[in-house]
């Protein structure tokens, strides 16, 4: 059985922190987002799965129902993340109503102690300030993250944030660059979104910018999985 090879290590273990896709890879763990289309659902599913309200798709009127029916689902085992929420400034949500529920889910989050999984949108910024004012009580994702050197070490401050880096690290920028090396493997995870690519190649893409192994790579990711999202051990215990 798979959880048998991951437990004893027979087998380099790839772990996926967001995707949108079921990944058929006997290698691969993947966290399965299951906010698509503005909606709450979780499936039967033996995978890990964060739950959360996306900053595009949310309602004032159904807010209050929204955010009771979230309470309810991440109660269940598989549950190891709320997400993706966030913060995006281009988006046509009220920020105002983003920051309230980026906050009431944040507050979900921490009386669970489940990490969140973060949708960040030239919003950097304004999560700094969050992060400045109050100190959480959970691990931040930042999930996708492309921002610069300056902003990486601004957030590297904070021992609760982490970073998720996703398909853009194949055809990554200067500034992507610049901002992995700043990263250290113990602050890192790959993801996949909504990409069609193999979280491998994205592992193979980091290890090269990081100057270090796969195997290392792989290990020190799993470490942090296991850390972060101490759930899913329940899942495979």
């Amino acid at each position: 059985m798979f959880y048998v090879a991951l437990l004893f290590h027979t087998i380099m273990v790839f772990f996926n922190v967001h995707t949108h896709f079921f990944t058929e890879a006997d290698d691969v763990i993947f966290v399965l987002n299951t906010d698509t289309n503005g909606e709450i659902g979780v499936p039967e599913s033996v995978w890990p799965l964060s739950v959360g309200l996306h900053p595009w798709y949310l309602n004032g009127d159904t807010l209050d129902e929204n955010l009771n029916l979230l309470r309810a689902k991440v109660r269940s085992l598989n549950v190891i993340a709320v997400g993706e929420i966030g913060l995006d400034r281009v988006c046509d949500s009220n920020f105002e109503l983003q920051l309230n529920t980026f906050q009431r889910q944040l507050k979900i989050a921490e009386e669970n102690r489940l990490p969140v999984i973060l949708h960040c949108v030239r919003a950097y910024s304004d999560f700094l300030q969050l992060l400045k004012r109050q100190k959480s009580l959970v691990p931040w994702v930042f999930h996708g993250y492309n921002a610069s050197p300056e902003t990486t070490r601004a957030l590297l401050k904070f021992e609760n944030v982490y970073f998720s880096v996703g398909a853009n690290v194949l055809n990554a920028s200067v500034k992507l660059q610049k901002s992995i090396h700043e990263i250290p493997i113990n602050r890192i995870f790959a993801e996949t979104d909504e990409a069609t690519v193999s979280v491998k190649e994205i592992y193979n893409v980091i290890a090269k910018l990081k100057g270090v192994e796969l195997i290392e790579l792989s290990q020190s990711i799993e470490q942090n999985f296991l850390a972060l999202f101490s759930r899913w051990t329940k899942i495979i215990g």
